[in-house]
Parts: C-alpha cells; sequence; structure tokens
C-alpha cells in the first residue's frame, strides 16, 4: 500500500511540474531552441575586421557563432542567444568592419530595463547586434531592444559612399518562422540605426 502511495505522489509531483515549467519562460526557450534547430543555417566566412593583417574564421552552426584566429576562440555567442545570420560589413561608417548579427532572446531589454517598462520581460524576440574587434576583443557597439518585426534576413550595401542596412522583416509566428514582409534600408545615425 505504500509503494502505491509513492508512486501517486510522485506522479502528482511530476504532472505538478510539468505544469509550472510549461509556464517558465526556460520552457519556451527550450521549444524555441527545438523549432529554430529545424531550419538552423551555416555559414563561415574569412576577414580582416579590424586591418591587423590576421584573417578571423567567423563560424556560424546551430544558432551559435564562434570567431578564430588561428585556431583560438576570440569570441563566441553567449549560450543564452540564438544567432540566425551575420554579416561583416562597416555598418557604422568608421572605416572598420563590424560583427553585425540577427540575435533572438528572450527579454526585449538587456538587464537594465527601461523606467516606463512594467511588468515581466520575458518573450523571447529578435534584436540586431553590432560588435567591433579591437585588440583581440569584440566590444558591442550596439544593440538593439526588441525589434517590432523580426529581420528574416539582411545585407548591407554601399550607396554614395555610405554602407546602408537592407532588411527583409516579416512578423512574429508561434513557430518563430520568419516570411519576409516588408523591406526596409536604415542608415547608422551616429548611435544606432535609423530608419532611411
Amino acid at each position: 500500500m505504500k509503494k502505491g502511495l509513492i508512486i501517486i505522489l510522485i506522479a502528482i509531483l511530476t504532472f505538478g511540474g510539468i505544469i509550472i515549467l510549461t509556464k517558465t519562460s526556460a520552457f519556451k526557450w527550450q521549444r524555441f531552441l527545438w523549432l529554430k534547430s529545424k531550419t538552423s543555417i551555416q555559414q563561415t566566412q574569412t576577414h580582416d575586421s579590424d586591418g591587423d593583417g590576421k584573417n578571423e574564421d567567423y563560424i556560424l552552426q546551430n544558432g551559435k557563432i564562434k570567431i578564430l584566429q588561428n585556431g583560438q576562440t576570440l569570441w563566441q555567442s553567449p549560450p543564452e542567444w540564438w544567432v540566425d545570420s551575420f554579416a561583416v560589413a562597416d555598418s557604422d561608417n568608421n572605416s572598420q568592419q563590424e560583427l553585425n548579427l540577427s540575435v533572438w532572446k528572450i527579454g526585449s531589454f538587456g538587464p537594465i530595463k527601461p523606467f516606463w517598462f512594467i511588468g515581466k520581460d520575458d518573450g523571447i524576440s529578435n534584436h540586431f547586434f553590432v560588435f567591433r574587434l579591437v585588440r583581440g576583443d569584440f566590444n558591442p557597439v550596439w544593440q538593439s531592444s526588441a525589434l517590432t518585426r523580426p529581420n528574416c534576413s539582411f545585407e548591407f550595401k554601399t550607396q554614395n559612399n555610405q554602407t546602408l542596412l537592407y532588411t527583409r522583416e516579416g512578423q512574429y509566428t508561434s513557430d518563430y518562422s520568419c516570411t519576409p514582409l516588408s523591406e526596409s534600408i536604415w542608415e547608422w545615425n551616429g548611435w544606432g540605426f535609423a530608419k532611411k
């Protein structure tokens, strides 16, 4: 009788734990990773982004990007990010190439929320991040809050000696797929990107 009661108690606790887990951002993130892994792309590029005469290897695989130089890891994306795609380009027109990333993560903001934001910040959203290689370290130049519309893809083009960001944007869906619905052109305004 005791053994049967223990099994029932374990079943109740396990079932209750599953209900609690489904309401957490951890469960949402695991579901997101599972869905994204089905459409994951791989990219490999080589650049000398800081102009020091030494190439860096940029490797994107399974939502993680790693940058190597002579086989040593210079930088890699944090485990709490999913990187859809990247481009190495002079995105801020400073004559040095930057690492530009389309990133998915939990939360609309960074560790500090704006004063006007009230409530939980546990949704999964798309962001655009820019990093620059300086003396062997990748430093953030700009990291957007959650984008109103996710980037399905992006590229940089030069026009009148200025680098412009071209995005194909979709909408947020329950399966995190992205179908381009609109296109936008963005230019660097000294602090971040503004629509042209």
